[in-house]
């Protein structure tokens, strides 16, 4: 299940054990929503090898600013706590499925 994060204590929590996709997002971003059902069909098919979690970035642009979030969707791909690798724009399934097996 996508995990929608409201709060940076929230955030906090959700990236500190295993595999994390973080998905910075905006209601109104077409790629954005293109992005949504790669996203849950990912989730889908990793269930319980890994998390995926959405940041608004209108709400949450606090946490977009740590990580120098300019555009968006963009995607991190978190271990354990730590940025193993980011990906910016909209991404195939295909090609987002090689960049998780790359990058966990």
């Amino acid at each position: 299940m996508i995990t929608h994060i409201n709060t940076t204590e929230e955030y906090k929590d959700f990236i500190k054990d295993g595999l994390v996709i973080i998905d910075f997002f905006a209601t109104w971003c077409g790629p954005c929503r293109m992005l949504t059902p790669v996203l849950e069909n990912i989730d889908q098919e990793y269930e319980g090898k890994l998390k995926i979690g959405k940041i608004d970035v209108d709400s949450l642009s606090d946490i977009a600013q740590i990580y120098n979030v300019f555009s968006i969707p963009t995607l991190l791909f978190i271990k354990n706590g730590e940025l193993k690798a980011t990906q910016v724009g909209y991404i195939p399934q295909k090609s987002l499925k090689r960049l998780i097996d790359k990058n966990f």
